[in-house]
Formats: C-alpha cells, structure tokens, sequence
C-alpha cells in the first residue's frame, strides 16, 4: 500500500510533472487498475476466452502506454494511441464478443469518449472525437442490421456483463472527477497563497520605499530618531519584535562585524557598545568568505549556528 501511494504520489500528484503528464498517468493508473479487476472477475464470473483475451489485451496495452508515456515523455502521443488503440480498436471487437446491442458495451463506449475529452486537446480533440464516436455508432449499427456477427449471450451473461461494465465505468469517471476537484482546490490554494505573498511584498516594498524617503529626508542631528521610526515600521509590516543592524570592517587583516542599532518592541531603540563586537574567524568562520564576496546570507537565526 505504501508503495502505491508513493507511485501516485510521482506519477499523478507529483508538482514537478505538468498537468498533461498527470492527467495521461491518472486514465491510465485507474484504467489499468479498471482494466484488471475486469480481466480477474470474467475468469470468476464467466469465462469467454475471446474477451477474456480481449481484456487481457486492454489490460497490456494500458500498462505498456503507462510505462512509454513516462520513459520516454511521450504523454501526448501515448495518450492518442490509448484513445485510437482501446477505444477505436480494442471496444469494438469486444462489443460482438459481448452479445453486441443487446450487451453491456453502451458504458464502455460512454467511457471511451470520455478518456477522449481527457487526453486529446485543440485539433486532435476535433479529430478524435467525431472518429470514435463513428465507430460506437458503426459498432450499433452493424449490430442492428447483422444481429448474427455479434456471439449470443444468455440473459445471465447480458446481466453480468451490464453490472460490471457500469460499475467499472462509473468508477472510472468517480474517481476522474475527485483527482479534478482535488486539482482544482490545490490550484485555487497556490493562487490565493501567491496573492497573499504578492501583496505582501508589495506592503513590504511600500514600507521600505517610506523608510528610504524618511531616512534621507531626516537631519543629522535626528538621524536616530528617523531611524527609530523606519525600524518600528519595518518590524511591523514583517510581524518582528526584535531588529538589529551590524556593520562589517576590516582591521589589520581581520574582518570583523560589529553590532551598531537594536530595536526592540516595547524597549525602543538602542545604540550598541563596544562589548558587541566580534571577528568572523572566531565566531562566525563559514561567513567570513560568503560576506567577504559581497554575497547576502538569510534565513531563520536558529539555523545559523
């Protein structure tokens, strides 16, 4: 079961995958999954070799597209040749193994033309759409007219096979629609969080534009208290209750880093003395050539030690 969610979780609802690629990889996960528990419960329920190999077939086809599709990045294609393959091809011959009009293909077909809404986009819809729709309708038409092409099934079978098929495919589309609702919510959060953070930085770069304008503006002589007043409005548009701005010089080959302002909330602004001064080399060694090449370093202050 683990392994499961973790194939899922990298085929199906892995973030570095593009939607095309997850949407082939899900019809074809829950397909091949549909595909074999049909296969099992025919050798269960009745055993016809034709369709039995038929499933089979379908079965194969799924798995081997599956593996394709993601070895080689050919989502796309692999998923027209699904479409072409199984639903054009594959139900088809089915449909006349399977008593023709008067059995339980009609879900299947259903089916068909959804994978094909799911997996073809643009001019490929427009093309593969009309062609399998043909071809369910060519199927019931032959069916009408050659009633003797398609194998007789007893009223049994006829049943058997209407439960399943609409069982199967009903949870195909289920299970479609819940990976399309669980897509769209995860989407509409990453939206709403990329607002969010938006307009935060835009807050934030409000604030640093007014702490600018308030420090250049300000006289020397009330350069500290300008700078009280930046530090406040800093602090509270990032939500911080402690700010401290350090100074970094160079004395007789040592680089050193020395602790200028501190802001507290509810303390106020202080100046730092000689006390909070300190060299890289002793303290802070793996700084030393990062900050020495011009490069910043940030993070959370717990980490850097």
């Amino acid at each position: 079961m683990e392994r499961m969610k973790k194939l899922l979780h990298r085929y199906v609802f892995s973030d570095n995958l593009p939607l095309e690629a997850r949407i082939v990889n899900l019809v074809y996960v829950i397909g091949f999954a549909t595909a074999v528990t049909a296969t099992v419960s025919r050798f269960f329920i009745i055993f016809n070799l034709p369709v039995n190999l038929m499933m089979a077939a379908i079965t194969a086809s799924v798995g081997g597209l599956l593996y394709v599709s993601n070895r080689y990045s050919m989502h796309t294609v692999c998923g027209w040749l699904t479409i072409v393959v199984i639903g054009d091809v594959l139900f088809p011959i089915i449909f006349f193994q399977l008593g023709g009009v008067t059995g339980g293909m009609a879900a299947y077909f259903v089916l068909s033309a959804v994978i094909v809404f799911l997996l073809a986009k643009g001019r490929a819809l427009k093309i593969l759409l009309p062609i399998n729709l043909a071809c369910s309708f060519l199927c019931y038409y032959i069916g009408f007219r050659f009633p003797h092409l398609a194998v007789t099934l007893s009223a049994k079978q006829q049943y058997l096979d209407s439960v399943q098929s609409f069982i199967l495919a009903g949870l195909f589309i289920g299970l479609v629609i819940k990976f399309q609702e669980s897509l769209y919510i995860a989407e509409k959060e990453k939206g709403e969080m990329a607002a969010a953070a938006l307009a935060r930085r835009g807050e934030l770069m409000r604030v640093v534009n007014g702490v600018a304008a308030i420090l250049r503006a300000s006289d020397p002589d009330k350069f500290e208290g300008a700078l009280l007043k930046s530090l406040e409005r800093m602090a509270c548009c990032v939500d911080i209750d402690h700010v401290h701005i350090w100074k970094n010089e160079t004395r007789e080959g040592v680089f050193y880093y020395s602790e200028q302002y501190a802001w507290e909330d509810g303390e106020g602004l202080r100046s730092a003395g000689a006390a909070m001064e300190f060299s890289y080399a002793d303290t802070l060694p793996s700084w030393e050539t990062t900050l020495s090449l011009g490069h910043p370093i940030n993070g959370v202050v717990s980490g850097f030690a």
